[in-house]
């Protein structure tokens, strides 16, 4: 199974390799000249960011590691269900500590 880490560095590094493609076709057809200082020069620099930012997303490395982890499902799955059980663990606590409050407080109305 592929993390969603893979996924997203192939979509990445297929964006990349696709605007190099495009910046082939438009420097044979002469959109595109080979002046660095031109705008159309952004084409190729943003295929190389695609493929910088594929590969580092692919290797878990990164700034999109945060939204696409290097996990496989079954982590994932065992990650959000231990996270779940803490918080079901803190809400009966919080509970407890609420009942326990109410009922220190009765005795306390109950003594004056």
């Amino acid at each position: 199974m592929m993390t969603p880490s893979i996924k997203a560095g192939r979509i990445l590094i297929g964006c990349g390799f696709g605007l190099f493609f495009a910046t082939g076709l438009a420097m044979i057809s002469g959109v595109i000249t080979s002046d660095i200082y031109s705008s159309s020069s952004l084409i190729p620099f943003a295929a190389i960011g695609f493929l910088l930012i594929g590969w580092l997303t692919i290797s878990g490395k990164g700034p999109l590691i945060a939204w696409f982890p290097n996990e496989i499902d079954s982590e994932v799955v065992a990650r959000i269900e231990k996270e779940v059980d803490e918080s079901k663990k803190e809400e009966k606590m919080g509970g407890a500590w609420a009942k326990l409050e109410a009922t220190v407080l009765d005795k306390k109305i109950e003594e004056e």
